[in-house]
């Protein structure tokens, strides 16, 4: 079985009801792929914001979290991101089939810097989402030595590299 591992907020679980998986299948840390936190803000001028960042990478996909009515919104939501951004990559095509599993988020290694980017979209005018995602992945991270756009075309172009 293909899986995603989706860490939520206590928000994101509040919200829309979510009854975390109480144990996750193993998945292969190499998988880095597949490990994202999603969290939730209002924010002014936008409204209620939704992050999936990525542990590995940190790229952060940007979300109208307002649409969302349930927890399957939120979920088919990720899962078409997820196919833009690594369809060709790591055998995906732009129909991820994926099951998504959603647990409590315990690594915190990720909160600052998604806390740092729900501020850093308080204070962009109304702009479209996708702008201010790619905004948000062209932040240098100085804790990990990072650009997040940056370190998700490496890690694309490595699996994209023919094996022998």
């Amino acid at each position: 079985m293909s899986i995603l591992l989706l860490a939520t907020s206590q928000r994101v679980r509040n919200s829309y009801r979510i009854e975390p998986t109480a144990t996750t299948p193993i998945v292969a840390t190499a998988d880095w792929f597949r490990f994202w936190r999603v969290d939730t803000r209002k924010i002014r001028r936008h409204g209620t914001i939704a992050l999936f960042t990525n542990l590995e990478t940190l790229y952060t996909l940007v979300a109208d979290a307002r649409k969302w009515r349930n927890v399957s919104d939120l979920q088919q939501h990720f899962l078409d991101r997820f196919g833009e951004v690594f369809a060709g990559h790591f055998g995906y095509t732009r129909d991820v089939k994926d099951r998504v599993f959603m647990h409590r988020a315990v690594d915190q290694s990720a909160v600052g810097v998604m806390n740092t980017f729900f501020h850093d979209l308080e204070f962009y005018e109304a702009r479209p989402l996708a702008e201010l995602e790619r905004a948000l992945n062209a932040t240098p991270i100085v804790a990990r030595n990072l650009f997040p756009k940056d370190r998700l075309s490496e890690l694309l172009s490595k699996a994209a590299e023919p094996r022998g």
